[in-house]
């Protein structure tokens, strides 16, 4: 595990020598879209409380009265306030209902970084270490691990969940769920047939060691980051070991997948759409800047259905046995092998 978190940064670090503009769209998009502001005239200031393996939900949730459980927390915050998560240990399969609003997300965040433990041990198709039905929030910077569950499902149900993201995570060692869809370490979810739901971010987690339950056998390969809503911000994401590094479908469609980091997975990025909610077109989606080593299968492939405005430009591929399929005689630029 060690080796494996040092080859991603080492990777990681040798990446920041690529063009730093070919990231301008996804750093842009990605800051907007985490900034909370301090509260303007008429609202309340925004609170920060705490949570604590040895608090208690009667608490507070000051620093010297902290609750004890995420589920609590998400009863209580308003928008704009921070949750931050005392090292430790804490039982997984959290369900976030709260909202937050534009400029005032609500923010769950480990004190340090992957010191917050959070393990699932959920069953089945649909069940996650963490699900979110509400929107304007943001998980960050915990360790998650879990079996027979996806990691973080940002929209699982509704269909106002929007402007969600996971930002920083270390999600490892998650055995799926098999199923249809396949299970995945984090998943856009698509709330109630994909209406409505969009903006959802992936950036900067480091994904590892993600397999099907019971390796699966005829179904689907688990997945890295499986995106199925349109406007979505994948950049900067380390995914080792999995069955697709990230794999766009269903409702996807003018995604930005930039800066990633992908190593030893079945498949590198995946671009398509299909399946419920039918009839839609993974069209304008950006693919660029991102490096992609030791697949099995295509580095970047199109599948499903997709549009002529998709863009795949200066990738670097390195030990992979097919590189780039794409559909409507589309044509990557810049690509360096």
């Amino acid at each position: 595990m060690a080796m494996i978190k040092f080859t991603a940064y080492l990777l990681g670090a040798l990446l920041l020598a690529w063009p730093m503009s070919q990231f301008g769209r996804a750093a842009a998009q990605g800051a907007a879209r985490t900034v909370s502001h301090p509260a303007a005239r008429g609202r309340s200031p925004a609170a920060v409380r705490y949570v604590s393996p040895t608090g208690n939900d009667t608490g507070d949730g000051s620093t010297g009265h902290p609750w004890a459980t995420i589920r609590h927390a998400d009863s209580v915050v308003a928008p704009g306030d921070t949750v931050v998560v005392l090292d430790g240990t804490y039982n997984g399969d959290i369900t976030l209902t709260s909202s937050g609003t534009s400029g005032r997300p609500i923010t769950y965040v480990a004190q340090h970084k992957w010191k917050a433990k959070l393990v699932g041990n959920t069953s089945g198709a649909g069940t996650a270490i963490i699900r979110v039905s509400g929107s304007h929030i943001i998980i960050k910077d915990f360790d998650i691990t879990g079996t027979d569950a996806n990691g973080i499902i940002l929209a699982y149900k509704g269909k106002t969940a929007r402007f969600n993201q996971a930002i920083g995570n270390y999600v490892h060692d998650i055995v799926t769920p098999c199923d249809s869809n396949s299970g995945s370490a984090l998943n856009s979810g698509g709330g109630d047939n994909y209406s409505g739901i969009t903006h959802i971010d992936f950036i900067g987690n480091l994904v590892s060691n993600v397999t099907p339950y019971k390796g699966c056998p005829g179904g689907h390969a688990a997945v890295g980051i499986h995106v199925a809503v349109p406007f979505g911000v994948i950049s900067n994401n380390i995914v080792v070991n999995a069955g697709y590094g990230i794999q766009c479908w269903h409702a996807a469609s003018n995604e930005t997948i930039v800066g990633n980091i992908l190593i030893n997975n079945l498949r590198g990025i995946t671009v398509g759409a299909g399946d419920s909610p039918g009839k839609v077109t993974n069209d304008n989606t950006t693919v660029q800047g991102n490096l992609i080593v030791g697949t099995s299968s295509w580095a970047i492939a199109e599948t499903g259905m997709t549009g002529s405005h998709n863009k795949y430009l200066d990738n670097m591929l390195f030990s992979n046995p097919y590189g780039i399929t794409l559909q409507n005689g589309l044509v990557a630029s810049g690509t360096v092998k």
